[in-house]
């Protein structure tokens, strides 16, 4: 029986996620498979989309080639994953990310979203590095979320104000 994408791509990303941790302890391979759930969630099922959903951080975080994703995934896969890797500035990956599709925009909110979901992970972040993070929430993840799902919108502002009840030094 063949392989599916999806599941082929969510065992690439084991492999190459193995033996990450993300900056709070927790295995890598969590934060992919939070952002496929808050799709899902959502009622995404798209191959496509789910596909670079799992592989969404390999070209940034990994020894992952664009011409290997390329080849096993199909291009349109390799090419959200390719504009959703920051490999520019701030503000030039945020125009990058406005001027995308759907599918490369509702990964990105799902991402955003699972970074912040929980206010206490984030403690490994500067008080500089918190800042920049609800900073680019409010003014431009929130707004781009309430145009493209509002129901992530509501969910990033949610935990964007948990941050700032819990952190009140960040309020502006």
């Amino acid at each position: 029986m063949r392989q599916s994408l999806t599941q082929k791509a969510k065992e690439f990303a084991y492999k190459m996620h193995e033996d990450q941790k993300r900056k709070g302890g927790l295995p890598y391979i969590t934060h992919p498979e939070g952002v496929v759930k808050i799709l899902e969630g959502i009622g995404i099922n798209d191959d496509v989309a789910i596909s670079a959903a799992w592989l969404h951080d390999t070209l940034e975080d990994t020894v992952a080639k664009y011409e290997y994703l390329e080849k096993e995934f199909g291009k349109d896969v390799a090419d959200i994953v390719y504009t959703l890797t920051r490999n520019v500035n701030r503000e030039d990956y945020k125009t990058r990310i406005k001027n995308s599709g759907y599918p490369v925009q509702i990964i990105k909110l799902a991402d955003t979203l699972h970074n912040v979901h929980n206010p206490y992970l984030m403690n490994y972040l500067s008080d500089e590095g918190i800042k920049k993070k609800i900073d680019d929430c409010i003014g431009f993840y929130i707004p781009l979320a309430m145009k493209v799902c509002p129901n992530i919108g509501y969910k990033l502002r949610d935990s964007i104000n948990n941050y700032l009840k819990i952190f009140w030094r960040y309020k502006k």
